[in-house]
């Protein structure tokens, strides 16, 4: 089971960089993961973005300070909401409905983890 953690984030970066410690880019499945794995790497001397660039996702509002300055995607959260709510009133009107995917756009936001 994945732990979407800072300590999962701050381990993970640290298992990485001692097994491939010229590692030079980083997707983390959230941002406050990705603020682990910033932690980690500055512990190993990484300057970021220079010598490593991290990614989060979710633009939680704490990616956005200024001593995080976090790239991340953005979801947009509302339209997820309101399309899930959506699917369930449909789905109890008419249980026999099959499931149904929609994708919805996401956005990169380009901050200082990041060129």
């Amino acid at each position: 089971m994945q732990n979407f953690t800072y300590e999962s984030g701050y381990e993970g970066m640290m298992e990485l960089l001692n097994n491939n410690p010229r590692i030079d880019a980083v997707f983390c499945t959230n941002d406050i993961v990705a603020i682990g794995a910033i932690d980690a790497a500055k512990k190993f001397g990484k300057k970021i973005p220079k010598d490593l660039w991290l990614i989060g996702y979710d633009d939680i509002p704490m990616a956005g300070w200024d001593c995080i300055n976090l790239s991340t995607i953005s979801q947009p959260m509302q339209e997820m909401v309101d399309y899930a709510v959506e699917r369930l009133l449909d789905r109890i009107s008419d249980p026999s409905l099959k499931p149904k995917n929609k994708v919805l756009p996401n956005q990169l936001i380009v901050r200082g983890t990041t060129f």
